[in-house]
């Protein structure tokens, strides 16, 4: 029997990543409304062409989530892997750019880097999808305007690293052990800043089912940095060092 974390779990995970999206589209819509009430819309018809298209992009991420979760509608589906050759490069890659537009409209800039420019590994990618998506909607909640986000994907030979650093408000040194478990909200410090407290502990979920781990590091007022180390070959922990 599935216990009552293994069942919400799901919903949980979904619900986090319908999220996103719909924050992008919704900042949008906003600057959208700004530009339609400041008369801009049409001397700045580039803007509206690139809210479009992040508009779509946004609804075809949130297309795609729903159609997955449709399509894997046993709760069990969600504790088993799906794992499948795939370069990790591509994946980390596509991920962290699909929020490229929403951080310019923001001010906090995007980069991305990666040691190799193909790395093949065996996992499950939607989750490490979700893993990304995560980490960097966190990034975003805490990161302030004019900061800067950056993504790092490492070849170690026998594991991929994948970094993630902000240079956002940080975590306390008290919070870190305590920040993937699933009631624990990062923002608790921080009563102003939204955020469901559920990613981190979805993220930790989804690297402990790849045999991975998972490293924080962190500096008040300085940012945070995520460190994922995922096996290129599914089940080998042990080379994880």
């Amino acid at each position: 029997m599935l216990n009552y974390t293994e069942n919400v779990l799901p919903f949980m995970n979904i619900a986090h990543d319908i999220k996103t999206p719909l924050n992008i589209i919704n900042s949008s819509i906003q600057l959208i409304e700004l530009k339609l009430k400041e008369g801009k819309i049409i001397d700045e018809e580039f803007v509206l062409n690139e809210q479009i298209k992040i508009l779509k992009n946004s609804s075809t991420k949130l297309i795609k989530i729903i159609n997955d979760f449709i399509n894997n509608t046993n709760i069990e589906d969600f504790n088993e892997i799906n794992i499948e050759e795939c370069n990790i490069v591509n994946v980390v890659e596509e991920s962290t750019l699909y929020f490229a537009d929403y951080l310019k409209n923001k001010n906090i800039q995007l980069i991305f880097d990666t040691s190799t420019e193909e790395k093949i590994i065996e996992c499950d990618v939607d989750k490490i999808e979700s893993v990304i998506f995560n980490l960097i909607s966190n990034a975003i909640k805490f990161t302030p305007k004019y900061g800067k986000i950056q993504v790092n994907v490492y070849d170690k030979v026998d594991f991929v690293e994948i970094v993630v650093r902000d240079t956002g408000i940080g975590i306390p040194k008290d919070k870190i052990d305590k920040i993937f478990q699933r009631s624990i909200r990062l923002d608790n410090y921080c009563k102003e800043i939204e955020g469901s407290g559920i990613g981190l502990y979805i993220v930790k979920t989804i690297v402990d089912m790849h045999n991975g781990d998972i490293i924080v590091n962190s500096d008040i007022g300085k940012g945070s940095e995520f460190i994922i180390k995922i096996p290129a070959k599914n089940g080998e922990k042990e080379n994880v060092t």
